[in-house]
């Protein structure tokens, strides 16, 4: 991480503690890589700790045991939620960064129900020509 323009790193591994650069910022989110996991309680805290590095000009690292599940789900559902992707674009995207994404099935059913919630919210929207508030916490 040296010689990064990492700013943040979200630590997503139960159990293990990073040690960073002073001027780094960790957030530790210990997450099971286990099908039951809802990752659902995590998505605005980490979507806001990404906004935020990217608003400096940052880099975030999301770390996770092998950079596979956790971490990509994170990425994949970031890009839906907050650039209006969709599952398959997200997924092809953090797939063309880092080739080795897999996310476990349960996560993979999270985004596929994530995705049906922001289709559902996106034609709401439409339908009523009203724009979407940007900064709503929801």
């Amino acid at each position: 991480m040296v010689q990064t323009r990492f700013c943040t790193t979200i630590n997503l591994i139960p159990g293990f503690r990073i040690i960073v650069p002073g001027r780094m910022k960790v957030l530790h989110i210990p997450i099971l890589d286990d099908e039951s996991t809802d990752l659902s309680p995590y998505f605005t805290v980490v979507f806001k700790e990404i906004d935020n590095a990217r608003k400096s000009a940052g880099r975030v690292l999301l770390l996770c045991a092998m950079g596979i599940s956790r971490s990509a789900t994170f990425a994949i559902s970031y890009l839906m939620c907050i650039e209006k992707m969709s599952l398959y674009d997200s997924y092809k995207h953090v797939q063309y960064c880092r080739n080795i994404v897999c996310p476990n099935v349960g996560f993979f059913k999270q985004m596929i129900e994530l995705e049906q919630k922001l289709r559902k919210m996106y034609r709401f929207y439409k339908k009523f020509d009203c724009p979407a508030n940007e900064d709503s916490d929801e």
